[in-house]
């Protein structure tokens, strides 16, 4: 009876430790399971996320490529309708290097020009003093010249002056001689009376 007793006593201690043990393991069982669930629900929303994202550039990518096709196409656009307008600037550009370069043959020959008047220029200097020199004679004859002319103007008004003395002076005798003439006809009244009483 003892030994029955310990064995179904030892057979449901052993009973119980293997439910425990059951337990245990299904407890562990169910933990893996969740943190399975978990990785795997933290691994779709990490897919999510990175679809998103890829989304996201994807589109950015696709947009700023269209965008850039059009500013190529622009850019293309107004290039060829600008390439006549450059060529003709291109030929204005080619025509005023050439008279540009006429130019400068131009302002080389003058520059040479000038070169040789400036040697003519140094031999002309001695004789730019002398006609310095002679400018300065003229200056004093004409000085002097002024000078006489000044005297011979005064010398004029006094003539004028005696001009005037003198015609005041003729002025004075024909007076006089008028004033003659009366007193001779006042004189000869009595002798051409006498006259005509003998028929003369």
């Amino acid at each position: 009876m003892n030994s029955t007793l310990a064995r179904r006593l030892e057979a449901r201690s052993q009973n119980q430790q293997e439910n425990q043990l059951e337990q245990v393991e299904s407890l562990q069982v169910q933990r893996g399971i969740d943190s399975f669930n978990n990785i795997i629900s933290v691994r779709d929303r990490l897919n999510r996320r990175v679809a998103k994202r890829l989304t996201f550039m994807t589109r950015f990518t696709m947009i700023a490529l269209g965008a850039l096709m059009v500013a190529f196409m622009l850019f293309m656009y107004i290039m060829s309708s600008k390439v006549a307008e450059l060529a003709t600037h291109i030929e204005g550009i080619q025509t005023n290097y050439t008279t540009v370069s006429g130019n400068i043959e131009n302002m080389n020959y003058s520059i040479a020009t000038v070169s040789t008047n400036v040697s003519h220029i140094k031999q002309i200097t001695p004789n730019l003093k002398n006609i310095d020199k002679t400018t300065k004679i003229l200056t004093a004859n004409m000085a002097k010249l002024d000078h006489n002319l000044a005297t011979l103007t005064t010398s004029l008004y006094g003539i004028q002056s005696s001009t005037k003395e003198l015609d005041k002076s003729f002025g004075e005798m024909q007076f006089s001689v008028y004033q003659m003439g009366m007193d001779v006809r006042e004189v000869s009244k009595p002798v051409r009376l006498f006259n005509n009483m003998m028929g003369r």
